[in-house]
């Protein structure tokens, strides 16, 4: 985040309750929600992830739905 801070380029932290809306992540318990995240991530692009890359995955799916895809940011 610092770097992004520095080099000012817009960035935006998304909140799990966010993301898990999104992509529509049910559950009770944390256990639930990240093997559905699992679940969905395997419907969406048929692959088998672990639970972080499910959680990465789904996390930059709405990222993306969220952002302006057009716009070019420099470095």
């Amino acid at each position: 985040m610092n770097y992004f801070y520095e080099k000012d380029i817009p960035c935006e932290i998304l909140a799990p309750a966010t993301w898990r809306a999104y992509s529509e992540i049910k559950g009770k318990t944390r256990t639930d929600k990240k093997k559905n995240a699992q679940l969905k991530v395997k419907r969406f692009y048929d692959v088998s992830v672990t639970q972080d890359e499910a959680d990465a995955i789904l996390i930059g799916r709405c990222g993306a739905h969220n952002s302006n895809a057009n716009k070019i940011i420099e470095f």
